[in-house]
């Protein structure tokens, strides 16, 4: 609990975000957070630059290394997603702050118990997903270290051998020999901090917005289960009557304030859930593709399987809770025709408002977004088959080399 009495969610993530520079510190003063984030955002959008450079030298001399490419397109698509969604929080911290403590707002309808059983669960798989982040991201950044010699021969020529060193955790390309001493350490010791960071905050981003949804959700059940209760304890008094019209009523407000707290959580996260579910396909194909590309060794498979595993992982999170957002509001409806309405102390005024609030019902609440339309489990499933028809694209255009 806060000093307003309020009940603290979402700390591990808050907690992660300042780690990441993302969240400002309460001791430090406004402006020298903002230098802080922002210096670092452009820090971090420097460090990308020689990934990006790696695909368009690629494409300048004809296409010499199909698997310098396609790895650093990865890493591209990679950099597209962590860059749209470090903007969006970076200038909407303000919004974020407010979404967390207006949960506690919900909390008057539903009780506290809500709200910290699902943080509890929240934060422990928060927990799981940064755990995996980090194997992944420690064995990607170890394993080329201890294989620069088959690195080093599969290289096209001596120049790639220079410009886009062997034991780093991608393909890049630097316009000076960055293969010997100094050098080489300066530009592993960037590099894996910036896959940390990448790795970790796009977690915690997809973490974040699938902890909104598992709030959401547990509020639904919650007004679901109150909806189908309401009229158990009517009887012929008068004053049960005006208690289950005041019960009633605020069961309204509930559900007006859930529909929309979630409007805004929507909206907060619309732009960036386009571009994460628009990028998606393409690094899941190439992914794939680089897993049965017969050059690679076992343990690059593993490095690239695990990587395919995070992407399918957190696509999976967001679309499964979407699509529990939808279930759950459906079931609203469910709840509010077998509830006992129609038992005989209830008036004629009360059934009306039964009506009028089952109609509401009929629209499921569901998590739209701009150009794409509802995110659920068929969006999910949409994009697995984008990606295959990707996958199976690259196989028939290499096959002959």
């Amino acid at each position: 609990m806060d000093k307003s009495g309020n009940y603290r969610i979402m700390q591990l993530h808050i907690t992660v975000l300042k780690y990441l520079f993302l969240w400002p510190r309460e001791a430090l003063t406004k402006r020298q957070n903002t230098f802080l984030m922002y210096g670092y955002f452009y820090l971090n959008m420097a460090n990308s630059i020689p990934v990006m450079l790696a695909a368009v030298y690629q494409f300048y001399v004809g296409i010499e290394d199909v698997n310098a490419l396609l790895e650093s397109l990865i890493g591209i698509c990679d950099i597209i997603g962590y860059t749209i969604a470090y903007i969006n929080f970076l200038k909407s911290q303000r919004t974020i702050q407010e979404l967390i403590i207006h949960l506690n707002d919900l909390a008057k309808y539903s009780g506290n118990n809500v709200i910290q059983e699902t943080n509890i669960t929240c934060t422990r798989y928060t927990k799981y997903l940064l755990g995996y982040v980090t194997l992944g991201v420690m064995f990607n950044a170890i394993w080329p270290l201890m294989t620069i010699k088959s690195c080093i021969k599969s290289r096209v020529s001596e120049f790639y051998v220079k410009h886009d060193p062997c034991g780093l955790t991608t393909h890049n390309f630097y316009p000076f020999d960055a293969s010997k001493g100094t050098y080489f350490w300066m530009v592993f010791t960037t590099e894996t901090m910036y896959c940390f960071h990448m790795c970790y905050f796009f977690s915690l981003a997809t973490a974040i917005v699938v902890g909104f949804l598992m709030h959401i959700i547990a509020h639904l059940k919650c007004c679901s289960s109150k909806f189908e209760h309401v009229f158990d304890a009517v009887d012929d008094s008068e004053h049960s009557d005006y208690q289950v019209r005041h019960e009633f009523a605020n069961l309204i407000k509930y559900h007006q304030a859930l529909f929309e707290y979630a409007g805004k959580v929507f909206g907060m996260f619309d732009f960036m859930i386009v571009v994460y579910v628009s990028v998606t396909s393409f690094p899941l194909a190439i992914t794939g593709y680089q897993i049965i590309n017969p050059t690679a060794n076992h343990q690059d498979r593993i490095r690239y399987g695990m990587l395919l595993v995070g992407w399918v992982l957190l696509l999976y999170l967001i679309c499964f809770y979407a699509q529990q957002v939808i279930d759950e509001s459906v079931k609203l409806g469910d709840s509010i025709y077998n509830s006992r309405w129609y038992k005989n102390g209830i008036t004629m005024g009360l059934n009306k408002s039964v009506c009028v609030v089952l109609h509401r019902t009929q629209r499921p609440l569901n998590f739209k977004v701009r150009y794409l339309g509802m995110i659920s489990l068929e969006r999910f499933v949409l994009v697995m088959k984008t990606s295959y028809s990707v996958f199976t694209l690259l196989i028939t255009v290499t096959a002959d080399e």
